[in-house]
């Protein structure tokens, strides 16, 4: 008997697909403009749904993909149109009418086809990680995270050895002065290079170390605010061969590197993507292969990371 099932790649093209389109729809331009001049109700950065199904069943309408008769088409739309947007599911009809209604660039419907054939990278990845709302213990950050640089070098013994870290961040509240890093070591020296004077390595639970770095004065809600810093490494035990980045929150323009020494290269490199950052959710997911640069590097730039863990694993 045939399988009918999608398989995980399907799954994966599919929300990568819905989530794209999420973004072309939410960011300023006509596909916006066009939803916009029907809703009721409009939001900065998001979408109004009610709003979009009605410009695909004015598409559907015109091109007699239904009968104007139905004038519950957009109603009927509303179901299928969260699950494609929120990833879930994004049938090739619904695809169509969607490339069909909206003025996508050119650059974007050739992205938009590519990502839903599975021959595109996601350039936004969205986890199953438990949104902030979903957990009563979970304390919300006081800023959004719009760009993080996070490079990582390893040593000729594979051990870690030095890590570079470049944040911007926009306050979310008055008054906010201090940044926290968080690491998996005691062995460590954070260096503040600018945004931020470094505290004391403290521990915050088991396995879990963090500085407070300070920032020059407090800031206002919505200011932004540059930070970068050093973490020198001395591991005595090797950690888990891997660089990865969990977040609960969304995080805007993500750039994950890794340098290997000439003297020690690892025999394969991964991008992945974690089910969890711990407990028996820890687990792999996805992953792609990459090959190392002319610097003996791997390196992966995301537009955003929400509810996820990603980043890069070796084998020696």
């Amino acid at each position: 008997m045939p399988r009918t099932g999608k398989t995980a790649r399907q799954r994966r093209a599919e929300q990568a697909t819905g989530l794209y389109l999420r973004e072309l729809l939410t960011e300023p331009g006509p596909a916006r403009d066009q939803w916009e001049e029907v809703a009721d109700e409009i939001k900065p950065g998001d979408i109004t749904q009610s709003a979009i199904c009605q410009v695909l069943a004015l598409h559907m309408w015109d091109q007699a993909i239904e009968p104007e008769t139905d004038q519950s088409l957009p109603r009927r739309l509303k179901d299928p149109v969260s699950k494609a947007l929120r990833g879930l599911g994004f049938s090739p009809r619904l695809l169509r009418c969607f490339l069909g209604a909206f003025m996508f660039s050119d650059k974007a419907v050739t992205h938009v086809r590519a990502l839903y054939r599975g021959d595109q990278r996601p350039a936004v990845i969205v986890g199953t990680l438990p949104s902030p709302e979903q957990m009563p213990e979970y304390r919300a950050h006081d800023y959004d995270t719009l760009k993080l640089q996070e490079h990582h070098w390893l040593g000729a013994d594979g051990l870690p050895s030095r890590h570079r870290t470049e944040i911007m961040i926009r306050a979310r509240v008055d008054g906010l002065s201090v940044y926290q890093y968080r690491i998996d070591t005691p062995h460590a020296r954070v260096r503040s290079v600018r945004g931020g004077e470094g505290g004391v390595l403290h521990q915050l639970g088991p396995g879990i170390w963090a500085v407070d770095l300070k920032f020059p004065h407090a800031l206002k809600a919505g200011e932004d605010h540059y930070i970068e810093f050093w973490t020198l490494l001395k591991y005595d035990v090797a950690p888990p061969p891997e660089m990865r980045r969990g977040s609960h929150e969304r995080v805007e323009h993500l750039d994950i590197r890794v340098e290997f020494h000439p003297e020690k290269l690892p025999s394969g490199a991964f991008w992945g993507e974690w089910a969890h950052y711990t407990g028996p959710g820890n687990k792999l997911i996805d992953r792609d292969e990459h090959a190392l640069d002319e610097h003996s590097a791997v390196h992966r730039y995301v537009e955003a990371i929400e509810r996820t863990v990603v980043g890069f694993y070796w084998e020696w």
